[in-house]
């Protein structure tokens, strides 16, 4: 089955189903809401590029498991688009309450005794404007994206990339571990890929360290701590580089 949009949500209908939640009992109802809305083209926008499927997200038992295989069918679905676009509430709700709903529901299913109106506002859908990192990290479907986005190597330029051939093999590496994206990419530092990419290439070239838990939140607060009062800019690739590999030395001690 292949998904295939040229809209998406407006904000005020992304704002009434927020609202909605509050309304409703089940998750059924809340659903019934959505292709209420979803079905007046009063609460819809046309894009001017059409959103591709062109095959269908998976999910296995270990939920885990098909989420690189995933992000890059995103990315490719929805392109390389700005970052500005790419943090818009309304083209995240809409895919994941929507286009995407069969994938969303069984990815990220409701736990049982949990407040599905929550769980619906953190992993099935995005409200407001200027979206934090961490916003778009926690969605079912912009995460994704974002991870893919930032850490695609279409030209192979990172040491990783080159070894395997591979231009996602960061993207896979990431998503290998849960904490991982968490712990890189929801800080401002994770989101500049000039500093992201030697973070990644020090982890993974330390067998020490890549399997340890706590490697990539030390590294990313060790990263942001000095960004903080240090200018990382004015480094060269290959300065950068041998500063933040110092920081995983550092850890392994």
């Amino acid at each position: 089955m292949s998904y295939y949009t040229r809209q998406i949500f407006t904000y005020s209908a992304v704002a009434f189903l927020n609202s909605a939640l509050d309304d409703v009992e089940t998750v059924e109802e809340f659903f019934a809401v959505v292709d209420e809305v979803a079905g007046e083209d009063k609460n819809l926008i046309s894009l001017p590029f059409a959103i591709d499927f062109a095959s269908e997200l998976s999910v296995e038992k270990e939920k885990t498991a098909k989420d690189s295989e995933n992000s890059i069918v995103i990315l490719d679905a929805v392109g390389n688009r700005d970052r500005v676009f790419a943090s818009d509430s309304r083209l995240w709700s809409y895919l994941s309450l929507v286009s995407l709903r069969p994938y969303i529901m069984e990815r990220w299913p409701v736990k049982s005794g949990k407040d599905f109106r929550e769980f619906a506002r953190n992993r099935w859908m995005l409200t407001g404007a200027n979206l934090s990192s961490r916003k778009l990290l926690r969605n079912g479907i912009s995460r994704l994206w974002w991870i893919a986005y930032l850490t695609q190597d279409p030209e192979l330029c990172g040491r990783f990339s080159r070894e395997t051939g591979d231009p996602y093999a960061y993207t896979k590496w990431i998503l290998a571990k849960q904490d991982r994206p968490q712990n890189l990419l929801e800080n401002a530092i994770g989101w500049d890929q000039r500093v992201l990419f030697p973070m990644m290439d020090a982890l993974i070239s330390d067998d020490r360290i890549i399997s340890a838990k706590e490697a990539s939140k030390e590294l990313a607060r060790n990263v942001n701590l000095q960004a903080g009062f240090r200018c990382l800019d004015v480094l060269n690739d290959e300065q950068l580089g041998r500063y933040i590999e110092g920081f995983v030395v550092d850890i392994d001690k």
